[in-house]
């Protein structure tokens, strides 16, 4: 018959092999210096910046308010790349983004309101007036990124 103390003694062990198991064969973890860790929690980092996709829908300025409250602003575009990208993640949404125009006037990437402003349509970029209601979609440089530059 086992004593009390002996199936103690065995399940502790048991338990501590275990645990010189994981020690010896330890998970890979990523360092909070490495890229992939440097967008903030339920951003998508790709590139050197960090996207923000809503689930709210507001209209282009108070958009661009809820970005530049995280420290962002709405999306731009340098690269077809990067538009490709945006596309792929905005699923079935018609976001806005950071283009603008006053009526007459050039396309830009600002940080105002009003004039007629653009949103991703299917695979293409479209625009309408500003007041109505969309998803967005805010960018940012990832952290990374920002140590390289500063």
């Amino acid at each position: 018959m086992l004593s009390h103390d002996l199936i103690s003694k065995w399940e502790l062990d048991f338990a501590f092999g275990i645990i010189s198991l994981y020690k010896s064969h330890p998970a890979r973890v990523t360092p909070p210096d490495s890229p992939a860790a440097c967008c903030p929690e339920h951003w998508i980092g790709y590139h050197g910046k960090c996207y923000l996709f809503s689930e709210d829908e507001a209209d282009w300025t108070s958009s661009q308010h809820s970005c530049s409250s995280h420290g962002a602003s709405l999306a731009w575009l340098d690269t077809l790349k990067e538009k490709d990208f945006l596309m792929r993640h905005k699923g079935y949404l018609d976001p806005w983004i950071g283009l603008r125009r006053e009526p007459g006037q050039p396309w830009k990437w600002p940080n105002g309101g009003g004039g007629e402003c653009a949103y991703m349509y299917k695979n293409t970029i479209s625009s309408s007036k500003c007041y109505t209601q969309r998803n967005w979609i805010c960018s940012k440089p990832d952290e990374f990124a920002k140590r390289e530059i500063t």
